[in-house]
């Protein structure tokens, strides 16, 4: 996904990864794959989604469904998530 660049913003994809650095406080976390890391931005998520999200503790492992999106200022890759859970 990352290595597709621009090609791969707006495609919908499931990602497993390892939670890192969660801020619930801004909705988001990163996830990593060995030496890759991605942004998960959770806002739209229903509020039941959000509090099952910041149980989890970082190291936890995560299975994420969301849309790859580009952050125009940043020029960063982010999901932006339709699901996010432990498997």
């Amino acid at each position: 996904m990352l290595l597709g660049g621009d090609g791969a913003i707006g495609e919908f994809v499931r990602v497993t990864g390892t939670l890192q650095m969660p801020d619930a406080g801004r909705d988001l976390f990163d996830l990593r794959q060995g030496a890759y890391a991605i942004e998960v931005r959770y806002p739209r998520l229903s509020v039941t989604d959000k509090a099952r999200v910041r149980t989890l503790t970082a190291g936890s492992t995560v299975v994420v469904t969301g849309v790859v999106a580009r952050d125009p200022e940043l020029g960063t890759y982010y999901l932006n998530t339709v699901t996010a859970a432990a498997p």
